[in-house]
Order: C-alpha cells, then structure tokens, then sequence
C-alpha cells in the first residue's frame, strides 16, 4: 500500500502499482502497470510532471514505462493526461482575458489570431525612440 498525493493535493492510498505477471522463463516474472498506476499517471502528466517525477512518485525506474508490456498503456495516459492539463490551462487563460487582464488579451492574440509587434523604423532610430520615451513619460505626468 503506497500513500500519495492526487492532482489536488489530497492524500490517496494505492494498492498495488504494478502487477507481476510471468514471462514463461520459470521463476521470472515482469512488472505491469496497473489500471490504477495508469489513472495516477494521467493524472500526474495532467500538472505536466515529467517523467523522471512520475517514476519518483510510483517507486519505480522510469526505464519501466518503456518496457514493451507498458510502454503503449504509458504513452496513452501521458497523452491524455497532458491534453486535459492543457485545456485546463488554457480555460483558465480565458478567464483572466475576459476579466481584462492585458498581458494575457495580448498573449492570445498572439497566439490565437497572429497578432504582432511591429517596429516603426526611423532614420534616426535612436532618436525616435528617446523622443517617444519622453512623450510618453510627460503623458503620463499630465
């Protein structure tokens, strides 16, 4: 029984991360993932731990999960884990946009619709620039 910490923060007991299955080699047996070690993956590469933090959590080496009975199970919670935290992350961007947030509405423009910088050029660059620099600075005075 392992006790560990959820995606919340909340203390869960797992069972058993792994099963022991036998290999046909008597005596030898290997380390599956198991229904619930998967779950807790997903839920660990939803708030993007890598997977070095996800072998420390589960107790194991991370060469496991690259086994041939585990790599597939491994590479599908991952996935889907770290989709379900980037739409998380993203809803929540939407709401500090839509309360106004101006770095944020920028970003996403950026981002969502090819919004850009541009660099009004001058001759004179440095001069422009300073001259700029101090209307703003007596705008915001006044």
């Amino acid at each position: 029984m392992a006790e560990v910490e959820d995606t919340e923060g909340k203390k869960i007991e797992v069972n058993v991360f792994f099963e022991k299955k036998p290999t046909g080699k008597r005596g030898s047996r290997k380390k599956v993932l198991t229904p619930e070690a998967v779950s807790l993956i997903e839920n660990l590469a939803r708030i993007m731990c890598t997977d070095e933090e996800i072998a420390d959590i589960l107790g194991c080496s991370r060469d496991l999960f690259y086994t041939e009975d585990n790599a597939e199970n491994f590479r599908q919670a991952i996935k889907k884990g770290q989709s379900q935290g980037r739409q998380s992350l993203r809803r929540e961007q939407w709401k500090v946009a839509q309360k106004g947030n101006v770095s944020m509405l920028i970003w996403l423009g950026r981002q969502w619709l090819g919004q850009k910088d541009f660099v009004v050029e001058d001759k004179d660059g440095d001069e422009f620039a300073a001259k700029m620099a101090q209307a703003f600075r007596e705008r915001k005075r006044g």
